[in-house]
C-alpha cells in the first residue's frame, strides 16, 4: 500500500520474540508527532505524560536516552516536511530525536533532503518496479502464475509505470469483483476521457506526484465509478476522509456519514463501508490499545496520493465546497458528543481529533470561509492548552484576521523566554510568528523592532555566523526593503550572501533569498541593468535547483515579467492580454519568501 512503510513493517517483524521494544511514531504533522508521543509516554509512563501541559517530546526524549528504556528501536513514518524537521534557525522537531547507544531510529520520507540530513549515507531507496516486478506483483496478488494473463499483466504494468500503489489498487479491483486482467484493461482504457480530465488537475505537491498521479488517477477512477455505482456509502466514505489529515481517522468520525444516508439501514453496514474501502486498497487500519476501557480503537489511513486524486476529482465534478460543508458539520456533531465526555476523555477525543479539525480549518481559509472558519478555530481552542498547542492556535487566528487574539497569546508565550528553552518550541520561533503577523498587517516598523529582538536572541544563544542568524537577517532585509530603507538593506545583503555560499553552495534558498531583494533593491534604487542582470542569473539558478515546474521557479518568472518586463531567456515580455483594451491589469503581489504563502503576502513599495 504505502511501498517504505510496508517494508519497514515487514522488517520489524525479526522483532517480535526479542529483548527490543518497538515504538511507532506517524510524523507527518507536528500534531501527529506529539500524538505519537503522547500515546508511547502513556504507555511506558515517561516522566510528565501525565499532565495536560507537558512538553511531551522532551519527556519522551529523555525516557529514551536513561536506562530505564532498555533496548529499542523508533520508527518516525512519513517525515516529509523539512521546514518542519530542520528549521532554518537550527532547531526544527528532528531536534527531539532522542540519541542513545541502546536505541536505533528508523526514518521514512519521500523527501530526500531530509533523509540526507538525518541518515548522511545510511540511505535505502526505493524506486518503482521493473516491468517484470510489475508482472510479478500482480500475477502473486491475483494468485494466477499462468502465461495466458501476461500479455493483459504486461500492458497493464507498462500503463501503470511501476507505481506499487497503482498495481496494488488494480489488483484488489479484479480481486474484490472476480475481473480478469484482460477485462480490467478494457474498464481501465474506457474511461479515457475523465482520466485526461483528472490528471490535468492541479495536483499540490511539487515532489514526485508529477510522475505518480497518472497511473493513480487511472486506477482510481475505474475504483471510484464502480463504487459509485455499486457501494455509494462507501463512495461518499472515501470524500468524507479526503477532508481530514490522512492519518488515523477516528472511526467515530467517518461513521458519521451513515447517518441519515439513503444506502444505511443498518448499524453493521460502516463496517461493511470500511471494509470494502479496504478491500480496494484504498485505506488501511490501525488498532489503538484503550487502556481506560479495556479494548482497541480502530482509526484509519488514507494515502496521500488517494486523498489527493480523491479532492482534484471533487474539483473536477464541482462538488469539493459541498463536501467541505459535510465535513464541518460532521466536525461540529464530533465535537459536541467529546464536549459532553469526562474531562479525560474529552481531552484524549479532542487531543485525536485535532490534526483533522486543523487540515479542515486550513481547507476551510483557502476557500475564503471565514465564518465558518472561526467556528472551527473556536472548537479547538477550547483544548488547545499546551505552550506548542496556543503557537498553532495563535497562528489560526492570525490566519483569520484575529490578529488582537493572535498577539496577546504570542505576547503571553513570551512572557517567560527562558522557560522556552529546550521546549517545543522556541522564544525565536513566536518571535518569527510575531515579526510575520505584523509584516502581513504592514505593522513594519514593530516588525523590525521584533525581528531585531530575535538576532539579538539568536547571536547570543547560536553565534553570529549561524544558520540561524542567516536567516532572520535576510528576512530583516525584506522588512527594511518594505519601509523603503533601500541603503541599508544593500549594505547588509552581500556579505550575508558570501557568508551562506561558504556554507552551502549558489542553489541554496536562503542565497537565492538574498540575492532576489538585491535585485529589488536595486531595481527601485534605478539601477535597472544590474538588477535585471541579478534576476535573470537568479531565475536559471532556481531552474536548476527546483525544476522549471516547481511553484516557487513559476512564482518567480511571474514576478521577473511583472518587474522586469522579461522573459527567463531575457526576451521582452509581451503580455496577451495587452491587446484587450478592456483587459484590467494584473496585480503581482511579492512575499517575503521566507514564509508561506499566507503568512507573508505583501504589495512591495516601489
Amino acid at each position: 500500500y504505502d511501498s517504505k512503510t510496508r517494508l519497514v513493517r515487514q522488517y520489524i517483524e525479526q522483532y517480535q520474540d526479542s529483548d527490543t521494544s518497538v515504538f511507532w511514531i506517524h510524523a507527518g504533522t507536528a500534531e501527529r508527532m506529539r500524538s505519537g508521543s503522547r500515546d508511547i509516554a502513556k504507555e511506558v509512563g515517561a516522566q510528565g505524560s501525565g499532565t495536560s501541559n507537558t512538553d511531551i517530546l522532551v519527556d519522551l526524549k529523555k525516557w529514551f536516552e536513561g536506562q530505564e528504556s532498555g533496548k529499542w528501536l523508533l520508527i518516525y513514518d512519513n517525515v516529509d516536511d523539512i521546514d518542519l524537521m530542520y528549521d532554518e534557525h537550527g532547531g526544527g522537531l528532528s531536534t527531539h530525536f532522542p540519541r542513545s547507544n541502546h536505541g536505533s531510529i528508523i526514518l521514512t520520507t519521500r523527501n530526500r533532503q531530509i533523509g540526507v540530513k538525518f541518515a548522511k549515507k545510511n540511505l535505502i531507496t526505493l524506486s518503482d518496479l521493473t516491468q517484470a516486478q510489475s508482472i510479478s506483483l500482480m500475477a502473486t496478488r491475483l494468485g494466477d502464475e499462468t502465461t495466458e494473463s501476461r500479455p493483459a499483466l504486461s500492458k497493464l504494468a507498462e500503463a501503470l509505470g511501476g507505481i506499487p500503489l497503482a498495481l496494488v489498487q488494480a489488483t484488489s479491483f479484479m480481486k474484490e469483483n472476480h475481473s480478469t486482467p484482460d477485462r480490467y484493461l478494457e474498464l481501465y482504457e474506457a474511461n479515457e476521457s475523465n482520466k485526461n480530465d483528472l490528471q490535468n488537475q492541479d495536483f499540490e505537491d511539487d515532489t514526485r506526484d508529477s510522475q505518480l498521479k497518472n497511473p493513480i488517477a487511472a486506477t482510481w477512477i475505474v475504483t471510484f465509478e464502480h463504487l459509485k455505482d455499486h457501494r455509494p456509502l462507501a463512495a461518499d466514505a472515501l470524500c468524507l476522509m479526503s477532508m481530514f489529515d490522512t492519518q488515523a481517522i477516528p472511526e467515530s468520525l467517518i461513521s458519521k456519514i451513515a447517518e441519515g444516508h439513503s444506502t444505511s439501514t443498518s448499524p453493521t453496514d460502516m463496517d461493511r463501508t470500511l471494509g470494502v474501502l479496504q478491500s480496494y486498497s484504498l485505506i488501511s487500519t490501525r488498532y489503538i490499545d484503550d487502556t481506560s476501557h479495556e479494548k482497541r480503537r480502530r482509526s484509519f489511513d488514507i494515502h496521500r496520493l488517494v486523498r489527493l486524486v480523491t479532492r482534484n476529482w471533487l474539483v473536477m465534478c464541482s462538488t469539493y465546497d459541498h463536501w467541505v460543508s459535510k465535513a464541518i458539520d460532521v466536525m461540529s456533531a464530533r465535537y459536541d458528543e467529546i464536549d459532553e465526555l469526562p474531562n479525560i476523555e474529552a481531552i484524549q477525543g479532542a487531543s485525536e481529533l485535532s490534526p483533522h479539525a486543523q487540515n479542515l480549518l486550513r481547507n476551510t481559509i483557502a476557500q475564503g470561509r471565514m465564518d465558518e472558519a472561526n467556528a472551527i478555530i473556536d472548537r479547538i481552542a477550547a483544548y488547545h492548552r499546551t505552550g506548542s498547542d496556543k503557537l498553532t492556535l495563535a497562528g489560526f487566528y492570525r490566519d483569520t484576521g484575529r490578529y488582537d487574539e493572535a498577539e496577546t497569546l504570542y505576547l503571553s508565550l513570551l512572557d517567560d523566554v527562558t522557560a522556552l528553552q529546550g521546549k517545543e518550541y522556541s522564544p525565536d520561533d513566536v518571535w518569527n510568528s510575531l515579526a510575520r503577523m505584523y509584516v502581513k498587517q504592514k505593522f513594519y516598523s514593530k516588525a523590525e523592532n521584533v525581528e531585531r529582538q530575535i538576532l539579538a536572541y539568536q547571536e547570543r544563544v547560536y553565534g553570529k555566523s549561524s544558520l540561524a542568524v542567516l536567516g532572520s537577517s535576510i528576512y530583516l532585509g525584506w522588512i527594511l526593503f518594505f519601509q523603503a530603507q533601500y541603503d541599508e538593506a544593500e549594505a547588509m545583503l552581500p556579505p550575508l550572501v558570501d557568508l551562506l555560499k561558504q556554507k552551502g553552495d549558489e542553489l541554496d534558498w536562503l542565497v537565492l533569498n538574498a540575492r532576489w531583494i538585491l535585485a529589488r533593491v536595486w531595481l527601485n534604487q534605478k539601477r535597472v541593468d544590474e538588477s535585471r542582470e541579478e534576476a535573470l542569473e537568479i531565475i536559471s539558478l532556481m531552474e536548476r535547483a527546483f525544476g522549471a515546474h516547481h511553484s516557487k521557479y513559476i512564482e518567480k518568472v511571474e514576478r521577473l515579467r511583472f518587474f522586469w518586463g522579461i522573459n527567463p531567456d531575457g526576451t521582452v515580455f509581451e503580455d496577451p492580454d495587452d491587446a484587450d483594451e478592456d483587459a484590467q491589469p494584473e496585480q503581482v503581489v511579492e512575499t517575503d519568501d521566507t514564509d508561506t504563502a499566507a503568512e507573508g503576502e505583501q504589495v512591495l513599495p516601489d
